[in-house]
């Protein structure tokens, strides 16, 4: 679904279960992926990411988010 280069973000909302501190493990999974395919990687939560839009210049080629929906 990427290419080197590609800008992704990655919308991820802290999960209370997973220990402060720490990413769960598919997040880690993506972001080792996306590093892989030599993409840019911009992660931010749901409360972040109206923000982290603005700032780009141009919108992200993908924007991944997690199952639970968000506004």
């Amino acid at each position: 679904m990427v290419k080197e280069g590609d800008v992704v973000m990655l919308v991820m909302p802290q999960d209370s279960e997973a220990p402060k501190g720490r990413l769960i493990l598919p997040q880690v999974q993506t972001i080792r992926d996306l590093l892989d395919n030599r993409c840019i990687s911009i992660n931010v939560t749901p409360e972040t990411m109206e923000g982290a839009l603005a700032a780009l210049k141009t919108p992200p080629q993908l924007i991944i988010t997690d199952s639970k929906p968000f506004v």
